[in-house]
């Protein structure tokens, strides 16, 4: 995301979604806090955002797919922080290829032993995301994600199933 960028006209329905990119999605990568990514038309509207971050789970919360074989520490996993749709691209499939967009990304953040320039990846072991209502986890859940152990709207997938499903 760009300063550029018109902000102001995304609407998606919710609005703690519209005030994030409206008002901290631009200064979050400043504070190291999180990064956004934009898809826009032709003509530059922004039409969807996702935002990604760096969480952890404790092994509280953790699914037993994500605990096995852990050592008694939080999980470090990448957190989709926030993904909308302007209501104008509603139920075309865009948040349906804005997911996949960030599965790669998480995926590529945390591929080992090596990312492409030969660095190390980050130690992450799942994409994980706090779902906002029933509807969202729904969505979630239809493309794999399974809930934690204590919360049914905290959702992950392991990064091993995520390489997998986009296979």
């Amino acid at each position: 995301m760009q300063a550029h960028h018109d902000v102001e006209s995304f609407n998606c329905g919710v609005e703690s979604l519209n005030s994030f990119l409206a008002h901290h999605a631009l200064t979050a990568p400043r504070h190291g806090l999180s990064q956004t990514w934009v898809s826009v038309t032709d003509a530059g509207r922004i039409v969807a955002y996702h935002t990604l971050s760096i969480a952890t789970v404790t092994r509280a919360e953790a699914t037993p797919r994500l605990a096995k074989g852990m050592p008694n520490y939080d999980i470090p996993c990448v957190l989709l922080a926030r993904l909308a749709v302007d209501r104008s691209m509603q139920g075309q499939g865009l948040g349906a290829m804005v997911l996949e967009a960030a599965m790669r990304k998480a995926l590529a953040l945390g591929h080992r032993p090596k990312l492409a320039d030969g660095t190390p990846g980050l130690p992450v072991r799942a994409l994980i995301v706090h779902a906002l209502d029933a509807k969202a986890a729904g969505f979630y859940r239809h493309y794999g994600f399974e809930a934690f152990a204590t919360e049914p709207l905290h959702l992950l997938m392991l990064l091993k199933d995520l390489a997998l499903s986009l296979s």
